[in-house]
């Protein structure tokens, strides 16, 4: 689990969020997005299917009710993290 500001390119610019590694491949990371807004995944069966909720206390990271959509994948180079880590402001 990382938390790292993440440009979406949707106009909102660097946003911190939480993503879930998956693993490493050609000097990126694998990441699925996280996201608390499950509302909808309890509506939408089609949301649902293949997501993986964590309730608060079921790990350490979530505060909230939290969903992982294994198709919301991001590739994170590696030169970014590290970056990030060195300067995170």
């Amino acid at each position: 689990m990382i938390r790292f500001p993440f440009d979406f390119r949707d106009g909102d610019g660097m946003v911190a969020k939480r993503f879930v590694v998956l693993g490493h491949a050609r000097g990126t990371c694998i990441c699925a997005k996280t996201t608390s807004n499950v509302d909808r995944h309890y509506s939408d069966p089609s949301i649902m299917a293949g997501a993986v909720f964590y309730e608060p206390g079921d790990v350490n990271c979530f505060e909230v009710p939290t969903a992982v959509e294994p198709g919301n994948v991001f590739a994170i180079p590696h030169f970014d993290l590290v970056r990030y880590d060195l300067n995170p402001a």
